[in-house]
């Protein structure tokens, strides 16, 4: 080769060894600018403080049911909870900082057979404001109804009075009001849809403070018009007044003051067991099972003393076998009363298992005998619950129908295992509640 066809072949190396530099170098700038500019539109995660600030609604010690608002028009798109007497909510996000939570709530009366109504304190009393804590579920007490009074005896019913028609007469009734010659309106009831009262029914109304005149009102049974009481004058504001027609006449039954004193207190429990004295409310069925109910020491949930759990060992562990396929119960007989609202049952919990290893809870007619080795029926399940490892949890099942109340059926917890593997640990369950 001659020098000049080498000095053009190193001419032509240089050259395309520059294109080939200054594409890196181009292509390297690129990448800086591409890498800063998808830095600055998406910056690196921070915590996400709000996402793990909780609030719970604490009404264990109320009598009613409260509701809570965060604005105290207390429109319906700012109710944030309702809480049940005795109760607490579920967990809420909330904002780290200062937090007015505005409460109202919903009453029943005593010796009304399920009258409910409404009431919001006076300003003032109608508030709580907490200091909400970021990173942790912060605790809002709802003040108990007594603490929002100024004394016993103050009506919580301050523009309005409340009638009660127990249609015991053959015929549909309506309540009317207006001129008795004609064009009297027809009242539609608080708790039924339509306005008629059916043979049997229970209908209550709300009677305005400026239209509580009680010749001012009629019931009309069948073609025939019926007056109230003529030594009534009014429907006094704050009164709930019961009246029974029997299809002759309208006569009254009672006359209550809406006082804190006449408050119902619904947190009584339908049941509670806890499983701390030595006798308890359910009926263990075990059979020949090899993992087994019992009630004992062996685990138990927060400070309590005993719990009710699985065991392959009669008691002395929380541990089941997996060679042997079980199906075990315990079971209670329940009565649910007559009530306007929905029940709630819940218990602690504590269950790891697996797909086929799980303890479910089932609601079936009270004639149904659980018996080891069988399932219940599935469309009586509320739950199923499996892999939620070691620790304790609180349960709530709020999918039990109003239709339920005034009958009796049978509540039973079923622990299963199939023979194939086990998943420590089996079911454990304690404080359990129906209300």
């Amino acid at each position: 080769m001659s020098i000049l066809d080498k000095i053009i072949k190193f001419r032509y190396i240089f050259y395309m060894n520059n294109k080939i530099i200054v594409f890196l170098m181009k292509f390297l700038i690129c990448s800086f600018f591409a890498v800063c500019l998808f830095a600055a539109c998406n910056p690196p995660d921070e915590p996400d403080n709000e996402n793990q600030t909780k609030v719970v609604f604490d009404n264990t010690n109320g009598i009613c049911t409260a509701v809570v608002y965060d604005t105290p028009n207390r429109a319906d798109s700012s109710r944030i909870a309702i809480v049940y007497a005795g109760m607490k909510s579920a967990e809420i996000k909330a904002f780290p900082g200062d937090n007015a939570y505005f409460i109202s709530y919903i009453i029943n009366v005593k010796d009304t057979n399920n009258f409910t109504f409404g009431y919001t304190p006076v300003i003032g009393n109608d508030q709580v404001y907490t200091d909400i804590f970021a990173e942790q579920v912060n605790n809002v007490l709802i003040p108990h109804i007594s603490a929002t009074v100024s004394n016993p005896d103050t009506l919580l019913s301050n523009s309005n009075s409340y009638i009660i028609i127990r249609n015991n007469s053959q015929f549909q009734a309506s309540l009317l009001r207006g001129g008795m010659t004609g064009g009297q309106a027809v009242l539609q009831p608080d708790n039924i849809s339509g306005t008629n009262i059916d043979a049997g029914v229970q209908a209550h109304f709300t009677i305005s403070g400026d239209q509580n005149d009680v010749s001012a009102h009629q019931l009309r049974g069948s073609s025939t018009f019926f007056n109230f009481p003529s030594d009534l004058i009014n429907f006094e504001i704050g009164y709930v007044y019961i009246f029974n027609f029997n299809g002759i006449n309208i006569s009254l039954e009672n006359r209550i003051p809406l006082k804190v004193e006449n408050i119902l207190d619904t947190s009584i429990p339908i049941l509670s067991e806890s499983f701390e004295n030595a006798a308890h409310l359910f009926t263990i069925e075990n059979g020949t099972q090899t993992n087994k109910w019992h009630v004992g020491t062996a685990v138990t949930a927060g400070g309590s003393a005993k719990a009710a759990y699985i065991s392959n060992d009669n008691g002395a562990k929380n541990a089941y076998t997996a060679g042997n396929a079980s199906v075990v119960h315990m079971h209670a007989e329940v009565t649910f009363p007559s009530t306007d609202r929905p029940f709630m049952l819940s218990f602690d919990l504590r269950v790891q298992g697996e797909k086929d290893d799980y303890f479910a809870v089932f609601l079936t007619d009270d004639s149904y005998a659980p018996s080891a080795g069988v399932m219940p029926p599935e469309s009586a399940r509320l739950g199923k619950y499996s892999e939620r490892g070691s620790n304790w949890s609180n349960i709530q099942i709020n999918n039990i129908p109003i239709s339920y109340a005034g009958t009796t059926k049978r509540l039973i917890f079923t622990w299963t295992n199939d023979r194939i593997k086990s998943n420590q640990p089996p079911a454990a369950v304690d404080n359990i509640v129906l209300r």
